[in-house]
């Protein structure tokens, strides 16, 4: 049995994606409307693994501190009754030496979860995270790579102040860190961190930009290079997924560039006839996009996360690139009478025994 806290938020939806994909199963997911219920209450006092993600990062307020603080003890308060506690795992920030209210609840919660597991012989694991960047992070919150993506997809002009070098670790690896820690205990492994200024970070984006509204996947040199670009391609979504391609007509015809990459890349046609639906799954880091070769369809698109379904009619006529944002659910359905014939791209071959597909009705 696992408990996690913040599950809403940022590290919590991506703990969500990490047990859907592994088929974790007894997982109690504690948000701000479920953790004063009975049932949670319950859950915790049973639990074996107690994962803490929740707290407040940024707040108008005076009172951050306290709050944390109070949110801290009131679990302790329960886990103190807990027989078969056997691990806490808390989630830390290098700004846990900061005289701000933010570092100083970090530092003071180490503190008290160090003597609370001490006390009580219960192991503990405390993850002093660093820069975290990943699809879902809030901007101008406490990423700077989400808000430097979201200003730059939206034609902001982000303004570098002081250009210091980061440390950016992205979240998925945070994630596996995090679940291989309840049984045993270990570190994050350095070659999970990329070290960059902020000036050759903003150059970065602005290039994908640049590579993503004229269609060109970039050569991704390294994961951390695939991770950022599919970090900045999610604050594209819902509005500026559909993208433009460039026509030329003469004599002969048309033709249009659906297409280009700088490293191979799998494309693929289908036909879907009447009254059939493709899809209905998301990937984690897949880049995929298709466009419509002849007929009328309609795809639906939902972030896993979210109620709200986006609906776009799209065909043939129209010549527009559909882009696939990663972890967002999609289909692909025809209702007319006319057969379906759509051209796929994805940025790696297919491999049936590692699709990064998986099952999630729209």
């Amino acid at each position: 049995m696992i408990a996690i806290t913040g599950a809403n938020g940022f590290l919590g939806k991506h703990c969500k994606i990490y047990c859907k994909i592994n088929d974790i199963k007894n997982v109690l997911f504690i948000d701000k409307k479920n953790f004063r219920y009975n049932t949670t209450k319950n859950f915790l006092l049973e639990c074996q693994y107690f994962i803490h993600l929740a707290g407040i990062n940024r707040s108008s307020k005076s009172d951050l501190y306290k709050n944390n603080l109070d949110l801290n003890k009131y679990y302790l308060d329960i886990l103190s009754k807990n027989k078969n506690l056997k691990k806490i795992i808390f989630t830390s920030s290098i700004h846990r030496n900061k005289n701000n209210q933010y570092g100083r609840s970090k530092l003071k919660t180490e503190n008290l979860l160090k003597n609370f597991c001490t006390s009580r012989n219960i192991k503990l694991k405390i993850l002093i995270l660093t820069n975290i960047f990943g699809e879902f992070c809030k901007p101008n919150y406490n990423s700077v790579v989400a808000t430097i993506c979201n200003e730059v997809m939206n034609n902001k002009e982000f303004k570098i102040k002081i250009n210091k070098n980061i440390k950016l670790i992205y979240v998925k690896d945070v994630i596996n860190n995090i679940f291989s820690n309840l049984k045993k205990n270990k570190l994050i492994n350095n070659k999970h961190h990329t070290n960059i200024s902020l000036h050759n970070l903003l150059i970065k984006i602005k290039g994908y930009k640049a590579d993503y509204f004229n269609n060109v996947i970039p050569d991704f040199k390294n994961n951390f290079e695939l991770n950022l670009f599919n970090t900045f391609r999610s604050y594209a979504f819902p509005k500026k997924i559909i993208l433009k391609t460039k026509s030329f007509s003469d004599k002969r015809g048309s033709l249009w560039e659906v297409i280009k990459s700088k490293k191979n890349a799998h494309m693929f046609m289908s036909t879907t006839k009447k009254n059939n639906v493709r899809g209905n799954h998301f990937h984690t880091k897949k880049i995929e996009r298709f466009i419509i070769m002849s007929g009328c369809g309609v795809i639906r698109f939902r972030h896993i996360f979210d109620d709200k379904i986006h609906k776009f009619k799209i065909n043939s006529k129209d010549k527009n690139i559909i882009d696939i944002p990663t972890y967002c659910t999609h289909n692909l359905s025809n209702n007319e009478s006319k057969e379906l014939i759509t051209l796929f791209y994805s940025n790696e071959i297919y491999n049936p025994k590692k699709t990064d597909t998986y099952y999630e009705k729209v």
